[in-house]
């Protein structure tokens, strides 16, 4: 685990983010266009999120899709100088815990290493 500090206030978009489950089927949307490696994906509950294309298997009808990995899609909102554990790195976005054990993804570009 290694330690960064964020460089500017986030602000989650996506505050209610759903979770997914391995195996569970979505319906595959469109790529993100500022972050690669990145697809919109509604499940089974009529929630969407966006979901790296690695954990998804898609089926010969583009559209659909299942999950390969369980996947949390929340956010994590953030002030400027506080200190955040990058649990991990995914397509320019951190997967990242704050020091009250809350996780949730936060863009790689407004965190800073903290050399140890």
């Amino acid at each position: 685990m290694r330690s960064a500090r964020v460089t500017k206030d986030y602000k989650a978009q996506y505050p209610d983010a759903p979770a997914f489950k391995a195996g569970e089927s979505v319906v595959c949307g469109k790529s993100d266009p500022v972050a690669p490696g990145w697809i919109w994906c509604v499940g089974t509950g009529g929630r969407g999120a966006w979901v790296p294309l690695r954990i998804i298997q898609r089926s010969e009808n583009v559209s659909d899709g299942r999950i390969l990995e369980d996947y949390e899609a929340q956010e994590l909102s953030a002030k400027e100088g506080e200190t955040l554990n990058i649990l991990a790195i995914e397509s320019g976005w951190a997967w990242a815990e704050n020091a009250s054990g809350r996780r949730g993804w936060i863009p790689e570009t407004i965190l800073e290493p903290i050399s140890e």
